[in-house]
């Protein structure tokens, strides 16, 4: 995709939010995030890697840095009261589309701080990055998700049936997206 480049990630605001790129000082924060158990939590509906110590979040950081610099990533640390507290990620499927996915850590679900990050940051696909379309999918366990989803005027467009395994289990997942023309009327 050489049209569509991450390589000036500029910081995005929101009301109680700060989105700007992840940093080497942000890795006892997300520390916080991924430490934890194995499909406990916010790893019960998503794939998450499990920090086992805080050299897990620095090699990530490490990680984020090389791709920031080769315009390669599309990924936001989600700050809150001046503390990391999740990510929310763009990824270009091509010039036209792109997939959002976005991780809280638990201790501030339920505080509409996923919804505030992910209406902004389906603001900037439209508005920055030129999209015409945006997607994001969530299990079909996860309810929360699918509620930020719609309350970002995301449409459900259907369920992908048992496409995801974790934990010696299938399961679905649903597939939301905003069009262009969709976000027009209701930004």
């Amino acid at each position: 995709m050489e049209d569509l480049i991450f390589k000036d990630l500029q910081s995005q605001y929101t009301d109680r939010l700060v989105l700007r790129k992840f940093n080497i000082n942000d890795a006892s924060d997300l520390y916080e995030v991924f430490k934890g158990e194995a499909d406990v939590g916010i790893r019960k509906y998503i794939n998450l890697p499990v920090y086992s110590s805080i050299n897990d979040a620095y090699s990530y950081i490490s990680f984020l840095e090389g791709a920031y610099n080769d315009g390669m990533s599309g990924c936001y640390a989600i700050e809150y009261e001046k503390k990391v507290i999740g990510s929310i990620e763009i990824k270009a499927i091509n010039n036209y589309n792109a997939n959002i996915g976005y991780v809280i850590g638990e201790n501030y679900n339920n505080k509409g701080i996923a919804t505030e990050a992910l209406k902004k940051i389906i603001e900037i696909c439209f508005e920055i990055f030129k999209f015409n379309r945006v997607e994001a999918i969530c299990y079909d366990v996860n309810n929360a998700s699918s509620r930020v989803m719609e309350k970002c005027s995301m449409k459900l467009e259907g369920v992908m049936r048992e496409n995801r395994f974790k934990a010696g289990k299938f399961y679905s997942t649903r597939m939301y997206s905003i069009l262009r023309s969709e976000y027009e009327r209701v930004k």
